[in-house]
Formats: C-alpha cells, sequence, structure tokens
C-alpha cells in the first residue's frame, strides 16, 4: 500500500512559515507607540544607594503619556510631595530596545521593551527626592496603552 505524505507536507509548509516569520523581526517605529499609555508600575531607586527604591504608585504617583505617529508626546506625572506637572516632547526611536527622549532641555536615555500594549522602559538621567533632596535615580516604569 502506498503511502501519503500529506500530512508530513503539510506540516513541513507550517513549520518553514512559522520560521520564516520569526526570522524577520520586526522594526519598532514611533507609530509603534501611538496611543495612550497609563503607568500600572514605577519605582525609582537611588543610584548611590541601590536598596534606597520609591514605590511611586503606592504612593500616589501617577504617569499617563499620549504619544503621536510622529514621535511627540503629551502627558502628565504626579509626583508625591511635588504635585502634577504637564510634560511635553519628542521621542526618537534608535533601535528595538532604545530610544531617546527630549522634554524641554532634559535628555533620557530609555532602554525598552513593547510587547503588544505593554511598554517597560528604565533610564538613570534622571533624579528623584528620596526625602533628602534630589539625588540620581533609576526609574522603571511598566505603562499599559489603552
Amino acid at each position: 500500500m502506498k503511502k501519503t505524505s500529506v500530512p508530513s507536507l503539510a506540516c513541513a509548509v507550517l513549520l518553514a512559515a512559522i520560521l520564516a516569520g520569526c526570522s524577520t523581526p520586526h522594526t519598532i517605529t514611533a507609530a509603534d507607540f501611538v496611543g495612550t499609555w497609563t503607568a500600572t508600575k514605577w519605582t525609582e531607586t537611588e543610584v548611590a544607594s541601590p536598596y534606597t527604591t520609591i514605590d511611586v504608585i503606592a504612593a500616589g504617583g501617577t504617569w499617563t503619556f499620549t504619544i503621536l505617529s510622529d514621535g511627540s508626546y503629551t502627558g502628565t506625572v504626579n509626583t508625591p510631595g511635588i504635585g502634577t506637572s504637564p510634560v511635553s516632547g519628542t521621542s526618537t526611536i534608535v533601535d528595538n530596545n532604545n530610544m531617546v527622549v527630549h522634554q524641554g532641555a532634559q535628555i533620557y536615555h530609555i532602554s525598552y521593551t513593547l510587547l503588544g500594549n505593554t511598554w517597560t522602559l528604565t533610564h538613570t538621567d534622571g533624579t528623584y527626592d528620596f526625602g533628602s533632596g534630589q539625588q540620581a535615580s533609576r526609574q522603571n516604569i511598566t505603562a499599559i496603552r489603552s
């Protein structure tokens, strides 16, 4: 009796399609960030004393940004003890894991991951008041697109 190779051929075609999809990674652009992002996690860690970390969300802070396809953004940051501040600027994608954000005269070099509607970012270009004045800090944020 002659064996048919249709099931094996179907599996081979499916495997080839999956591998082809994996071999061409998506290049992230500013358009991938379009939307309104709200932080669900936000911590500040003192660079000089890495055991000093503040959970800003738990302390009452908020972080919301709306990003347009040209990389420009507007938003608000509510920092406990300071209040709510409007923010705006531009962002430039460097590669699939790094971006540069300009906010007025301040420049942030951000490492990130973007998985669907979840954006996780970190940088050490800012400062935070841990109770004894502004100190260099590592900011870690996880934001969800609505």
